[in-house]
């Protein structure tokens, strides 16, 4: 199951979800329960299955960066609208390591 689960991880980052397979695949190799060997082969054959639904779909690696980079933007744009502003502290410190 765990190794379908990285399939299918790796698969979806590699098409149109802008995510990192790369930090799952981290975590279970980290635990060492499982197969190391295998779970690189699952997550390598997901990935590269994912670039060939993008290339079958005529989808370049620029195309599925532009729409991540609007993804990103919208969230950082959602995040900063409803969070606080940082104490005045740390825009001093910011500043401060700004200056060379």
């Amino acid at each position: 199951m765990v190794y379908l689960s990285i399939f299918f991880v790796s698969f979806l980052a590699a098409t149109i979800l802008p995510f990192s397979s790369e930090v799952g695949l981290a975590s279970l190799l980290s635990l060492g329960i499982h197969n190391n060997i295998l779970l690189l082969l699952f997550a390598s054959f997901g990935n590269i299955l994912g670039s060939c639904v993008n290339w079958l779909l005529g989808i370049s690696p620029e195309g599925i960066g532009f729409v991540g980079m609007l993804i990103n933007f919208a969230i950082a744009f959602i995040v900063s609208s409803v969070t606080n502003n940082p104490p005045k502290e740390i825009n001093e410190m910011v500043e401060n390591i700004r200056k060379p």
